[in-house]
């Protein structure tokens, strides 16, 4: 599961290949995922709200702050990838 294999991971260099192609699947399957709620925009919005306002931290099967977080370093730590966060992504996609 790639969730617990970011977990396992966090504490790789992010700008590593390692964690530059684990960062990779997490955007593919992040993608895929929000494709699925296209056809429900009033689950995707809830799921939106509720991570922006934390409801899903403790729940060990949803992605937590300490993911996005790495996911984030990731993010800087790529020359070729923009600044926005996989939480910012996910929220836009949920949203639009």
């Amino acid at each position: 599961m790639l969730l617990a294999e970011v977990r396992a991971k966090r504490d790789l260099d992010p700008a590593s290949p390692e964690a530059q192609a684990l960062g990779q699947r997490w955007q593919e399957l992040s993608q895929r995922t929000m494709r699925g709620y296209q056809a429900f925009p009033e689950l995707k919005q809830a799921i939106a709200d509720n991570y922006k306002h934390g409801r899903f931290e403790g729940h060990d099967r949803a992605p937590q702050a300490a993911d996005f977080a790495f996911m984030r370093a990731r993010q800087r730590g790529s020359a070729g990838i923009g600044e926005r966060s996989c939480q910012q992504l996910a929220a836009a996609a949920l949203s639009s």
